[in-house]
């Protein structure tokens, strides 16, 4: 499917701002009655609004987050910068990655195969889309990028596969994509980027089939290690990391945009630093 050129990478607007303004992205109140808190800074602040969502007050601009902030250019920057400003902790946490072997790790993968068995899959924030090319040859894997070099790697792997990948802000794509397209959708490491959560979960409703399936996974900011570390938590990534979820607070969204949310007690442990969300919309609409 061919999109609008207005959605895509080259065709973005010049005009958008370096930085947006955010009020709360779950019940928009102004930012102003949020309190501040002390894991941001004087450039990137962060409130809990009086609803109790945990956020950014302040958002790269959509064309940052494509080219300067891109997973592919960000992602060094901040393992340096971890590693300069905590590197005992991250020395002991590369030394030990064994441990992440003794139990058997939730993988968006599975979940996805075991929930369909044939149609189309979507992945937001696909990167380069590897992970979905694992899925049964059923299964079509398409795919959201906002980085064009990640974006065309994925665009290549899927079209192998009978899919696609769209390169564009998530919400740009999706409000071109047609109603009930889909059969699942997945969103692993990405809501948390999102200026615009509430909105990009109204239109997953919307481009889903009945009874279609949403898997999310972002950091869990109720998780015990954020209260240990304090502003050196795992979960905190300014400029990026715009969102800071707890169960609750997700599922409130979730519940807001019309689907029922589900997450078994493993999903959110607050021993783990990150959580996942399943969430379904009804059979028939």
């Amino acid at each position: 499917m061919d999109l609008p050129s207005s959605v895509k990478i080259a065709g973005m607007p010049s005009a958008l701002p370096d930085v947006v303004h955010r009020n709360c992205a779950h019940c928009g109140a102004p930012s102003s009655t949020g309190m501040l808190l002390s894991y941001g800074n004087a450039d990137w602040p962060m409130r809990r609004c009086t609803c109790g969502f945990v956020y950014l007050e302040k958002a790269p601009a959509y064309e940052e987050l494509a080219s300067n902030l891109a997973w592919e250019k960000s992602h060094g920057a901040e393992t340096e910068r971890r590693m300069r400003e905590d590197r005992i902790a991250q020395t002991i946490s590369k030394k030990t990655r064994w441990r992440m072997r003794l139990f058997k790790r939730r993988n968006m993968t599975d979940l996805l195969a075991r929930s369909c068995t044939s149609g189309d899959v979507l992945d937001v924030g696909c990167a380069t889309g590897l992970h979905l090319m694992k899925l049964p040859p059923e299964i079509r894997p398409h795919g959201i990028e906002i980085s064009e070099f990640l974006g065309k790697k994925a665009q290549e792997n899927f079209e192998s596969r009978g899919g696609s990948a769209y390169i564009g802000p998530a919400l740009h794509v999706m409000r071109e994509l047609p109603s009930a397209k889909f059969d699942a959708i997945s969103m692993r490491s990405y809501l948390e980027h999102e200026a615009q959560p509430a909105a990009v979960l109204a239109e997953a409703v919307r481009i889903l089939k009945p009874g279609g399936v949403l898997f999310i996974k972002v950091p869990n900011y109720a998780a015990v290690n954020r209260l240990v570390r304090g502003r050196r938590w795992c979960g905190f990534r300014l400029p990026d990391h715009l969102n800071y979820f707890t169960p609750s607070s997700l599922a409130r969204m979730l519940r807001s945009a019309k689907f029922s949310p589900k997450q078994p007690w493993t999903w959110r442990l607050p021993t783990g630093d990150n959580m996942w969300m399943e969430a379904r919309i009804p059979p028939v609409r």
